[in-house]
């Protein structure tokens, strides 16, 4: 399971307008969430630790059930562990 799509999911209209914006991406639907995640998805300037740093502790747990990680402890513990699992899945 590629971490990227997770994280889009998860994210809601608001959050992925605010990523858009701050990572400069242009030609894209503000107005419809799957277009924006779809065009997140897309761009390889969009890393899943771009998205992660730019997350509220709930919404990185919601992510940590999803994958079947342990969701307690600090925000950058459960960032660190989700961060794991995109290395080993990138190996």
């Amino acid at each position: 399971m590629k971490l990227k799509p997770v994280i889009l999911s998860v994210l809601s209209r608001d959050n992925l307008k605010n990523i858009i914006d701050d990572l400069g991406i242009d030609g894209v639907d503000r107005r419809s969430a799957q277009a924006m995640r779809a065009r997140l998805s897309r761009s390889p300037k969009v890393t899943p630790e771009d998205l992660l740093a730019q997350m509220r502790k709930e919404q990185i747990n919601e992510i940590c059930q999803v994958v079947g990680v342990s969701g307690k402890g600090k925000r950058d513990e459960l960032v660190g562990r989700l961060q794991e699992i995109e290395a080993g899945l990138r190996q």
